[in-house]
């Protein structure tokens, strides 16, 4: 055989391999694109599913393939339903209790002195009858002559104390009577109990000015010092003068509240009156500590429905280490007595949105749908459903956030 026989034999032997490797190009490029068209529905040109091509997922369903679900750690948890306490939050403001305030003036006119532990600071604690400041006055024979009027005032003044405090007292002991029989709300007592205190500081300035008057009218000619003192003890809530500062009859000095308690108070809807309206206790939870709740005990109620059908409870809490400020804004979480069956899930299925909180419910074949939420409340990282789910279901109770960024996406992705 000649060259030019062996080089056409050999071309002829070499067809069948190379045929044998187009054809398995072939067959590798169909089944990429089978693969490639598996997550999407087969349609005609015109747009139409194709016969036997696999429907689209609806709105707010997102599908994983298993090796997905793994690669998010899904975990899936099952809707339960239990019996829980009904638990109602609302809007709340940390407040000082209603009387529990008390202001110091200065008797007469005069430069303000310090003590000699010092002069007092805004938000330091009093205790009642603590020196806070010393008010100095020089007298002339004309001056004096006036003190003996002021002297006559004070006892005056002290007489008149001493009768508000018996009137407060006996007002004190019948509302007692009234709340013991059921007449009349808890409100009352609180209030009348706080006017009591409220009169007999009164009568202790009045007694103490007194005292005063008389040692600055015994001490003839010469400069008299006058002491201003906490009219109850507390946390001092402003201070209105400096020393050395000339100061009038009267001018209120500095105010003290009794920032020992603190009250929260919450305006409960009419419709939730009867399962929470007495509730004696709640919890209270602040935007200044998140993940932190004070225990609170129900001292009043308004016992009034509003216009905007609300009844005004009010809670205390022991504040002596200035913990609640008033004016801090949190909410109220009143808790029944009584319990209700209600759906409950792992908090960690819940996913917080703008608009509301979602969980993802699953639907099989690795299919979840997206599912709003109302949680009713959360206790020891149980999520209550008031409404969106019932018992029986199953919810991503991992890698819910997860199923909610690839819904965003609007596509899926082989993350292997």
């Amino acid at each position: 055989m000649n060259g030019l026989q062996r080089w056409s034999a050999g071309r002829r032997g070499r067809r069948p391999a190379a045929a044998l490797l187009s054809a398995g190009a072939l067959l590798g490029t169909v089944l990429t694109s089978g693969l490639m068209a598996g997550c999407a529905a087969r349609r005609h040109d015109d747009g139409r599913p194709a016969a036997g091509a696999g429907p689209s997922l609806p709105p707010g369903v997102v599908q994983l393939t298993p090796a997905q679900q793994t690669a998010a750690g899904l975990r899936l948890a099952t809707v339960e339903s239990r019996q829980v306490p009904r638990q109602v939050a609302l809007p709340a403001q940390v407040e000082a209790p209603t009387g529990d305030s008390a202001t110091a003036r200065s008797p007469v006119t005069g430069y303000l002195l310090a003590p000699a532990h010092g002069f007092p600071r805004i938000g330091g604690w009093v205790r009642l009858g603590q020196l806070l400041a010393l008010v100095q006055q020089a007298y002339s024979g004309t001056e004096r002559v006036q003190m003996g009027a002021n002297l006559s005032a004070a006892r005056a003044a002290a007489q008149s104390a001493a009768a508000r405090l018996r009137q407060a007292r006996e007002q004190f002991r019948r509302s007692q009577r009234l709340y013991e029989q059921g007449i009349a709300p808890r409100k009352h007592v609180e209030q009348d109990r706080a006017a009591v205190e409220e009169a007999e500081a009164a009568l202790q300035a009045a007694l103490a000015q007194g005292r005063e008057y008389r040692s600055a009218a015994a001490g003839g000619a010469g400069p008299s010092r006058f002491a201003v003192r906490a009219p109850i003890s507390g946390r001092l809530a402003a201070v209105n003068a400096a020393p050395g500062e000339l100061v009038q009859p009267q001018q209120s000095l500095f105010q003290v509240v009794n920032a020992a308690v603190a009250w929260a108070a919450a305006a409960v809807p009419e419709g939730d009156i009867a399962a929470v309206g007495r509730a004696p206790r709640a919890v209270l939870r602040l935007a200044a500590y998140p993940g932190r709740g004070f225990a609170m005990r129900r001292v009043a109620s308004t016992g009034v429905v509003t216009a905007t059908h609300t009844l005004t409870v009010i809670y205390a809490a022991g504040n002596r280490d200035g913990t609640l400020k008033p004016g801090m804004v949190g909410s109220l979480l009143l808790q029944s007595a009584s319990r209700a069956p209600a759906a409950v899930i792992p908090q960690s299925a819940l996913v917080y949105e703008p608009g509301g909180t979602v969980v993802f419910v699953a639907l099989g074949k690795g299919r979840f749908r997206r599912q709003a939420v109302t949680v009713a409340y959360i206790s020891g990282g149980v999520a209550v459903i008031a409404n969106g789910l019932s018992a029986g279901q199953r919810v991503a109770a991992r890698g819910a956030g997860m199923l909610e960024s690839t819904l965003h996406r609007g596509s899926i992705r082989d993350i292997d």
